[in-house]
């Protein structure tokens, strides 16, 4: 948005620039561009409601102590479970081997979805 308005100033201002002394006395495509700045400026109020909007340092360090101590939390869970790699497998083979034999037996299991 600020390059788009400083643009349309330097636009403004470049024929003025190169039309010599008389240029001094046409202030219209300043004017122009001023105008087409100023509508676009921020008000008092607009920077006041971002403000209210925006996070402060305390909330940022507060926001960064959380995640540090989700990330120390994970880090926790994932050395506890990095030696029970395996028992998934056991536990599968187990769980086929009670289908089996209960399918074997002719035990019928409803399991609730």
């Amino acid at each position: 948005m600020k390059s788009s308005i400083l643009t349309t100033i330097l636009l403004a201002a470049i024929p003025s620039l190169f039309a010599g002394h008389h240029a001094v006395a046409n202030h219209a495509p300043f004017a122009a561009a001023t105008a087409v700045a100023v509508k676009h400026m921020a008000t008092k109020e607009d920077i006041a409601d971002v403000r209210k909007e925006m996070a402060t340092k305390g909330d940022i360090a507060g926001i960064m102590e959380e995640l540090a101590d989700i990330k120390r939390r994970l880090k926790d869970v994932e050395a506890a479970v990095e030696d029970h790699a395996g028992h998934s497998k056991e536990i599968d083979h187990a769980l086929e081997r009670i289908a089996a034999i209960e399918k074997h037996l002719g035990i019928t299991r409803k399991i609730a979805a």
